[in-house]
């Protein structure tokens, strides 16, 4: 893809920057390869922008900051407010903004996604309509499954996926969103045609650190579902009256 149309796709600003085909996204500077986009994300232990110079030495054609780094002549540098936010955009916009072409849902909640996304997988593949499934035990596409490093992977594996089922002609995909997720903008430039809420405990408030936090990021996937969308929330959790409103 020509990284003009690429950066339009997703949203962001392409005055001054030199065109160039982009063969791929990553945020993880040793999965460089030639053509390249590198996107430099500060991390909870490392700060990507710091692995600029190995990125580019790999054959980065492009590099996404938020920070004021230096980056050799030749290379488009753009950027960003928001490094994280903006991966999710590029992501969707590389692969064709694939949920646009799926009904996407989204479940989320402390305990029972992986249960939830698997009872809605064999309702409606036993209705005749093929569902795929993405979260903790892989990635489901009919009868294959693709080991995956995390419940809600990184925005430009799960874009990809998301590509590769809507390619297969899967029209229905049950997504386990994360709190760390929907926190960490790995879901950020997808459309979701229904979300789901289970529950909430205590669980992963190292990460939040407050409870109000870890319940505002499990209330972003449902400002994510489009105008005609549903949600369907658990009402006898005490926390579902806040997810409703």
């Amino acid at each position: 893809m020509r990284l003009i149309h690429l950066l339009r796709e997703a949203g962001l600003p392409t005055s001054g920057v030199a065109d160039g085909e982009i063969s791929g996204i990553t945020a993880d500077s040793r999965q460089v390869r030639p053509g390249m986009m590198f996107v430099a994300i500060v991390g909870f232990t490392h700060d990507g922008h710091t692995f600029v110079p190995d990125a580019v030495s790999r054959g980065a054609a492009a590099v996404v900051v938020e920070r004021d780094v230096l980056v050799p002549e030749g290379v488009p540098r753009i950027a960003v407010p928001n490094s994280r936010e903006t991966l999710g955009h590029l992501g969707s916009a590389f692969y064709g903004h694939p949920s646009r072409e799926l009904s996407v849902l989204g479940i989320t909640g402390t305990n029972g996604k992986g249960t939830t996304a698997y009872l809605i997988e064999a309702i409606l593949s036993g209705a005749g309509r093929p569902c795929g499934i993405i979260g903790t035990m892989g990635a489901k596409m009919g009868e294959a499954t693709i080991d995956l490093e995390r419940t809600t992977p990184e925005a430009p594996e799960l874009q990809r996926l998301l590509r590769e089922m809507a390619d297969r002609r899967i029209r229905y995909v049950a997504v386990e969103v994360a709190s760390h997720a929907l926190a960490l903008h790995r879901v950020t430039g997808m459309r979701f045609a229904a979300a789901v809420f289970t529950n909430l405990t205590q669980d992963h408030l190292d990460f939040h650190k407050t409870f109000d936090a870890y319940l505002a990021a499990k209330r972003r996937l449902f400002e994510m579902v489009e105008p005609d969308g549903v949600a369907i929330i658990n009402a006898d959790d005490p926390a579902g009256a806040a997810m409703a409103h």
